[in-house]
């Protein structure tokens, strides 16, 4: 069993979709999943038991920002999740 579909690929995707950007869209299908196994293997290195409800918190985070219309909300948090999983 993986882990990436519980962390949010899906929420990825679906977030994509609603962006109503067809070519991201698009790119966003095409690499999903090559995303979801770098996810898979990335979360067995870290214990994602350890490291789920901060994940699922930021999801709800960024979920809640895009909800309020507030972009710039949106766009920190989602920095902040990206910089804390990739280390950009």
């Amino acid at each position: 069993m993986t882990v990436a579909p519980a962390c949010g690929s899906a929420f990825h995707v679906a977030l994509v979709m609603a962006s109503g950007n067809q070519a991201l869209t698009l790119v966003m299908l095409a690499v999903k999943d090559s995303i979801a196994l770098h996810l898979d293997e990335a979360l067995r290195e870290r214990a994602f038991a350890a490291i789920r409800p901060r994940v699922v918190e930021e999801h709800r985070a960024l979920l809640r920002a895009i909800e309020r219309g507030n972009a710039a909300s949106a766009a920190k948090v989602l920095r902040a999740h990206l910089s804390e999983f990739y280390g950009t």
